[in-house]
């Protein structure tokens, strides 16, 4: 699985990169958040972006809200991105 989570990961930020190349004549938000997502590629492992969704530690125990590490990388990515042992 961990596999598997690297690569939607990697299809995900190739996909900003893409985007940036080709909008680059447009400012827009759209952009800042691009530019966060090119510098993601140092991440430490790929559960920072993509973390197993049914581990009790990538959730808040009083407001089961997704743990704010979780929620910062993925406003970073734009998108919510989770694996799974379901």
């Amino acid at each position: 699985t961990t596999w598997t989570q690297h690569i939607v990961l990697s299809l995900i930020l190739a996909d900003r990169r893409h985007r940036k190349t080709n909008d680059s004549k447009e400012e827009d938000a759209a952009d800042a958040a691009i530019d966060a997502a090119a510098t993601i590629e140092d991440y430490d492992h790929v559960s920072e972006y993509a973390p197993f969704f049914e581990i009790d530690a990538h959730w808040e125990p009083t407001t089961k809200d997704l743990a704010e590490s979780v929620r910062r990388n993925h406003d970073r990515l734009n998108r919510r991105v989770f694996n799974t042992h379901l």
